[in-house]
Formats: structure tokens, sequence, C-alpha cells
């Protein structure tokens, strides 16, 4: 499951109790845009689209 808060993108794993947390990092080019997170939604190719304030981001789930 994952879940936009407005401090960071959380990726739940239910079935073994973990949590991940992607949020913006200004030393990784890597990292999202800004932690607050406006939208999710997952596409046909695997992808989840990520909408912060401050742009788009990419996952490949």
């Amino acid at each position: 499951m994952w879940v936009g808060t407005d401090r960071g993108l959380f990726k739940v794993d239910i079935k073994n109790l973990k949590i991940q947390v992607l949020d913006y990092d200004k030393a990784n080019q890597n990292s999202l845009t800004n932690s607050y997170i406006k939208c999710l939604e997952d596409d046909d190719k695997n992808n989840l689209w990520i909408g912060t304030t401050s742009g788009i981001n990419i996952i490949d789930k």
C-alpha cells in the first residue's frame, strides 16, 4: 500500500508490517522533488506517479 502525506511517501508492507519512507533529500538528486505529496496514481506499466507541491515524480513499482 502506498500512502502520500505532507511528510513524504510511505510504502507500507501490510503482510510483514514494514514501512519504507521516500521523501525529499536535498543531497540526493534521485529523491522526490518535495515531501508534500498531493496525489498518487498508478498506471498499466507498473509505475507510480507522485504529484508533489514541486512537481511530478515517477517510480517503477
